[in-house]
C-alpha cells in the first residue's frame, strides 16, 4: 500500500509510461515556443507605443470583480481607465507605466512584469512538462527504441 495517497502509479518504462513521457516532453516544447512567440510578439507591440506615468487611483478584487483603476495624461488631457483584472503589483496610490495608442491615447497596455505575464506562464507551464517527461535525453531513447523495434525484435515491454 506504499504511496497509496499518490492515486494510480504508471510504470515508466510500460508503453503507457513511454506515451506520456514523449506526450510531456512535446507538449512542453510546444509551451515554451508559444512562450517566445508571446514575448516577442508583445515586445514589439510595446516597443513601438509611447509610454505614459498612471496613477492607480482604485482597486478592487473579491470573488464577484476585479478591476484596477488608474489615472494618466497624455499631452496635456488626463485619462482614465478601468483594467479589468486584478494584479498585487497595482496598490492604490502607486505609479505604473503603461503604452498607448497614438491614436487613441484611451487604449493603453500595461509594461512590466503584467504585460508579459502570459508568456512567463507558458514559459514555466513548458518547463514543468518538461521536466515532468523525463527529458529529452529520455524521450530521444523511447524514439530511438521504436525506430529500432521488428516483428524479430519486440520492445521490452511486449516479451
Amino acid at each position: 500500500m506504499k504511496n497509496a495517497h499518490l492515486g494510480v502509479r504508471i510504470d515508466p518504462n510500460s508503453r503507457k509510461g513511454r506515451f506520456l513521457s514523449v506526450l510531456w516532453f512535446a507538449l512542453g516544447v510546444l509551451l515554451l515556443i508559444l512562450a517566445v512567440f508571446l514575448f516577442l510578439k508583445k515586445n514589439e507591440e510595446l516597443r513601438e507605443l509611447p509610454t505614459a506615468e498612471a496613477l492607480v487611483l482604485a482597486v478592487e478584487h473579491n470573488k464577484y470583480e476585479s478591476y484596477t483603476v488608474v489615472e494618466y495624461e497624455v499631452d496635456g488631457t488626463a485619462y482614465i481607465h478601468t483594467f479589468d483584472s486584478y494584479s498585487i503589483f497595482r496598490r492604490e496610490g502607486r505609479r505604473i507605466t503603461v503604452a498607448y495608442e497614438p491614436e487613441d491615447p484611451e487604449q493603453i497596455f500595461e509594461v512590466g512584469f503584467m504585460g508579459y505575464f502570459a508568456s512567463i506562464l507558458a514559459a514555466f507551464g513548458g518547463l514543468v512538462l518538461l521536466l515532468i517527461s523525463g527529458g529529452p535525453r529520455r524521450v530521444f531513447r523511447i524514439l530511438g527504441d521504436r525506430k529500432r523495434e521488428t516483428e524479430d525484435n519486440p520492445a521490452p515491454w511486449e516479451r
